[in-house]
């Protein structure tokens, strides 16, 4: 069993621990920023480096369709994609240490491949589909050791994880299932469900594993895997710093559901759900190599977005709360039942949070589409 560590957590109102949130992107019928207007960013997860955030969004073109699109933010230039089929969707995206932008394009049905976007707007196709003609789908690529690396659904429905054209793991023996790999700084971080190829079952013995120089290191067992874990599951993405350690949310038998950091072979308590604290959502972690934590909880039916950090534990921002953009003041959605933020956060190396927030008029309610916001830990 992995050793596991404790921290207190202590909550301190350093007004110099995080900036106000600052608007980056917005999509908005009528008053977008760095958009088209009538665009949406739907389900989003923002991408981010140190030097920008890279989006992916649906705009309005001639044939009054909805097309996909990808733009990268950095702070003099941007980079997009011209408009995308209509029927295409989109992965989420991968920055480069070059900064470019890695995505696959998939449809029902079958895939287009996966792309890369450069500084200068070009796109090129890195992975195409004739080379894998047993491939129906591919997933969120990375870039590993100059080579993309991504998870492929075969057309027999099992999965296999290629890095170039070579299979470094697939759903065979007793691996049931292979989660979604996430790549950092040639770091590999992904969850195996061990048990009957193609099955995803409460019956696998669940593990999350580092892979370095293709050598794997097992981060945490399940209790099924592994009697003495303290470890009941595993959320399915956990998330690598780039430095060796690895961001996860777990059931434990004594803290519920929680908030670990992997580090130096120990397992570290960052967060535990309470009533009083409100409870992690099922939205993945954020975290960089320093081991600042960004992610999401919901308490009394209100989210709020939490950093972790050495100086303690701070709110960056929540449902209902007002931020200003250059024309108006409007709010984070602060309805019942509506969204107050899409997809999970980002963390940069260097200490920016992005934060996709849906917002509304700050006294008429009236829907003001959705905003990337970056705050400085």
């Amino acid at each position: 069993m992995k050793h596991l560590i404790l921290f207190a957590v202590l909550v301190f109102s350093l007004s110099s621990f995080a900036s106000e949130p600052q608007l980056i992107v917005r999509a908005d019928k009528h008053q977008p920023k760095g958009l088209p207007a009538w665009s949406k960013m739907p389900s989003m997860s923002p991408s981010c480096s140190n030097s920008g955030v890279a989006v992916k969004y649906l705009s309005l073109f001639g044939d009054e369709k909805l097309h996909p699109a990808v733009s990268f933010f950095q702070e003099k230039t941007i980079s997009q994609t011209e408009p995308l089929e209509s029927d295409i969707s989109i992965s989420e995206l991968f920055i480069t240490a070059d900064q470019s932008i890695v995505f696959s394009q998939n449809f029902r049905g079958g895939t287009l491949g996966i792309f890369e976007l450069s500084s200068d707007s070009r796109l090129k196709q890195k992975v195409k589909p004739s080379d894998f003609p047993n491939v129906d789908a591919m997933s969120r690529p990375s870039l590993l050791e100059g080579n993309i690396l991504y998870r492929a659904l075969n057309k027999d429905g099992l999965h296999t994880i290629y890095h170039g054209k070579k299979k470094i793991l697939e759903e065979s023996g007793d691996i049931a299932y292979l989660y979604l790999p996430t790549v950092k700084n040639n770091q590999i971080t992904l969850k195996i469900g061990l048990g009957v190829p193609g099955e995803v079952s409460r019956k696998n013995k669940d593990k999350i594993v580092n892979i370095v120089d293709g050598k794997e290191v097992v981060v945490a067992t399940d209790q099924d895997l592994d009697p003495t874990s303290e470890f009941l599951g595993f959320d399915n993405s956990p998330i690598p710093d780039g430095d060796g350690g690895v961001a996860f949310i777990a059931e434990h038998k004594i803290h519920g559901r929680s908030l670990w950091l992997y580090k130096n072979k120990l397992n570290k308590l960052i967060y535990a759900s309470s009533p009083e604290k409100g409870r992690l959502e099922f939205f993945s972690p954020a975290v960089n190599p320093s081991g600042s934590l960004v992610f999401r909880v919901s308490k009394n039916k209100r989210i709020s977005v939490l950093a972790w950090h050495k100086q303690g534990l701070k709110t960056l921002m929540k449902q209902g709360q007002t931020v200003l953009t250059n024309e108006e003041s409007i709010r984070v959605m602060n309805r019942d039942q509506w969204p107050a933020f899409s997809g999970k956060p980002c963390i940069s190396n260097s200490g920016e949070a992005y934060i996709h927030a849906v917002l509304e008029g700050e006294t008429n309610l009236e829907n003001k589409g959705s905003g990337i916001f970056k705050i400085r830990l």
